[in-house]
């Protein structure tokens, strides 16, 4: 590159790593990514006249998968200001913009490719006011308040959408297999509204079209209601795998010390129910219907708490309010 007298030398780091941000279980590879930050800055003095440029380009939350941004704007992510995860080409075109010979005055620059998103999982509106995303976010650290004061209980309440929320049976899909629109089930718009209005974080982990869950939350007007979703054909997976709860449970800024506090609420014993255990999550097993098993097929899939209308389970959370949470109930009658 000196005997060339020209060359382009773009390092990729990592959002905040030019800051020394930190993370939880994140040590090594922060320190790396800041590490490469420094010797992008120091390469960029050392040949700053020899015709070559060093700079760095810091992607935050980047989905690895491969796609477009039209299919990248499908997966939703709360912790990133422009709502929606990055993909490839956001970052290999922040990296064509350093390569061609007019970058020749960019050198020693940081670029981040993240959305707003600045890498310390906590603010992501800096300057601004607190929108609803750092709203719950506090709710999750200190819980839901009764006149400014926390009270014991939950910190968060998870919810599944199919036979939980929603009525699968009448359910109208295209010819995608995703849901145009469907009703819900007696009391669970009432839920959801008065949760979200005494200051409880909600999220949504479901096995859904990624099309499903926004326009039946939309029909009846619950969307904005939800701080998180953990949607399975979005995430790459599905329940119970615990990265869809950790999904929900980290887009809300839950601390991992208060998962024990965060009710998961689902009618399917194997997904549901299951992959809240797994967490050490209050699991409570929704029964609306004998459309799926109600009988655990083992310890794993034994909830916590059973209920069987809107009215149960908003009975279980005031109670959780009062009390904080307890061992396991079931709200109407025997298994």
């Amino acid at each position: 590159m000196r005997r060339a007298r020209f060359g382009r030398v773009v390092n990729l780091g990592a959002a905040g790593a030019e800051n020394a941000m930190g993370g939880r279980n994140e040590g090594p590879h922060m320190a790396g990514k800041a590490a490469v930050v420094s010797f992008t800055r120091t390469f960029a003095i050392e040949d700053a006249g020899d015709g070559g440029t060093s700079n760095a380009v810091s992607p935050g939350i980047v989905d690895r998968r491969e796609m477009d941004r039209a299919e990248a704007g499908l997966v939703r992510d709360p912790e990133v200001p422009v709502g929606r995860r990055g993909c490839g080409l956001d970052v290999a075109d922040a990296v064509l913009v350093l390569r061609p010979p007019e970058s020749s005055f960019i050198n020693g620059a940081v670029v981040t490719v993240a959305g707003g998103f600045r890498g310390d999982r906590e603010g992501c509106r800096p300057g601004l006011p607190a929108g609803p995303r750092e709203v719950g976010a506090r709710a999750a650290r200190t819980g839901p308040s009764r006149g400014g004061t926390p009270v014991p209980g939950l910190r968060a309440v998870l919810f599944d959408l199919g036979d939980t929320i929603m009525r699968e049976e009448t359910e109208e899909k295209d010819e995608t297999r995703t849901t145009l629109r469907a009703e819900l089930f007696p009391g669970m718009a009432e839920l959801l509204r008065g949760l979200h209005g005494r200051g409880y974080p909600l999220g949504l982990v479901a096995d859904t079209r990624p099309g499903t869950y926004r326009n039946v939350l939309g029909q009846h007007g619950l969307h904005d209601l939800f701080g998180a979703f953990a949607i399975s054909e979005e995430l790459g997976t599905s329940k119970p795998d615990a990265r869809m709860f950790v999904h929900a449970l980290r887009a809300l800024r839950v601390p991992d010390a208060d998962w024990p506090a965060v009710a998961m609420v689902g009618n399917n014993l194997s997904r549901d129910i299951r992959g809240a255990n797994a967490l050490g999550l209050v699991s409570v097993h929704l029964v609306w219907n004998a459309r799926y098993p109600t009988e655990p097929a083992g310890p794993d899939e034994r909830p916590r708490h059973v209920v069987r209308s809107a009215g149960e389970l908003d009975a279980l959370i005031r109670r959780f309010e009062e009390d904080g949470t307890d061992p396991p109930t079931e709200m109407a009658g025997g298994r």
